[in-house]
């Protein structure tokens, strides 16, 4: 018989067994174990016991839902009216279906008793508290399509498709930022020794970021030129662990960027992309990821020009939560 109940110390090695029973996907780390949840999930300083729910069979784990908050305007606290469903996961058996269901009302059901009346499925930044790394890439925005079971449950759980994500990536090795006209008149405009400023260890800029992004390497670059006016671009990459560990290789995620829109139409950004690129290789970087929302026409044309291919597409799914009863126990 198949019991539920809320997370306890003890659960880290089962939520394990439970995850590594799943299909392989392009964004979800295979092998995980139980440290590495430990340090990337339930370290969290948000991270609620109530919130993650299990499903057991004869003392053994076979799925888990787990659901938090996104932060209030600012990054200094949680807010909690808009809820998001981090996981979803259940291990491949005849009843599958039926426990994930009850999993997920059950995760609904501690949202909308926190004062929730809206749950996200892979939540839009910066609803998006949990598996940043370990599941979904470098933004955990969006159900990955390829994950068909967990999309087919969130829709039959009455959740509706907001908008898509398209994630793309590209191999370092051997990288060689474009050899032609634009790329050369860029060159002549800038130091010739350092044509894009780099700083590392970027800190917090809220208690948010810290709580989420605080264990990852963040570096931004920037391209800053004076003549004929003064104008800068600049983007903020993150390295991305656990996964570079368990994959062997060294992954970089683009998490946010900053320019004017002159900066598309004439190559500023393109350029500053290209040796971005070119410096994470010499630094030892051997994939680096992107992921594009429905507005980001500009980025998604440039990443396919400078030789990135799409590996996956993720759905952002919401539904609307109606109060309900507290829960009956833990």
């Amino acid at each position: 018989m198949v019991e539920f109940r809320t997370f306890r110390n003890s659960d880290p090695p089962r939520l394990a067994t439970v995850w590594n029973s799943q299909p392989p996907l392009a964004t979800r780390l295979s092998r995980v174990h139980a440290r590495m949840l430990d340090e990337t999930v339930l370290a969290r300083l948000y991270f609620d016991p109530a919130g993650l729910w299990l499903a057991e069979e004869d003392g053994r784990a076979v799925g888990f839902a787990h659901a938090g908050f996104g932060p209030a305007a600012g990054g200094e606290r949680l807010a909690t009216e808009i809820g998001c469903v981090s996981a979803l996961v259940v291990e491949p058996r005849a009843d599958s279906e039926p426990i994930a269901a009850e999993l997920l009302r059950r995760a609904e059901e501690y949202l909308s008793r926190r004062g929730a009346r809206e749950a996200f499925a892979g939540g839009p930044g910066p609803v998006d508290p949990f598996y940043g790394g370990l599941y979904g890439g470098c933004r955990c925005e969006g159900v990955p399509t390829e994950d068909a079971s967990a999309v087919d449950r969130f829709r039959a759980a009455g959740y509706a498709e907001r908008e898509r994500r398209v994630v793309y990536r590209r191999d370092l090795e051997g990288y060689r930022a474009p050899c032609d006209r634009l790329h050369s008149q860029w060159q002549r405009q800038v130091p010739a020794d350092r044509p894009i400023e780099c700083h590392a260890g970027l800190a917090a800029d809220s208690w948010w970021d810290a709580s989420t992004l605080g264990p990852q390497r963040r570096c931004r670059y920037r391209l800053t030129v004076r003549s004929p006016a003064a104008r800068d671009a600049e983007l903020v990459c993150s390295d991305l662990q656990p996964l570079a560990d368990a994959t062997g290789r060294r992954l970089s995620g683009l998490l946010h960027w900053n320019c004017d829109e002159r900066a598309w139409s004439d190559g500023m950004f393109r350029f500053l992309l290209a040796e971005t690129l070119r410096q994470l290789a010499d630094d030892g970087i051997e994939w680096f990821e992107a992921q594009t929302g429905p507005a980001d026409h500009e980025l998604r044309g440039l990443l396919e020009k400078l030789g990135f291919q799409s590996i996956t597409e993720k759905i952002v799914l919401t539904k609307c939560l109606e109060a309900r009863q507290p829960l009956d126990g833990r």
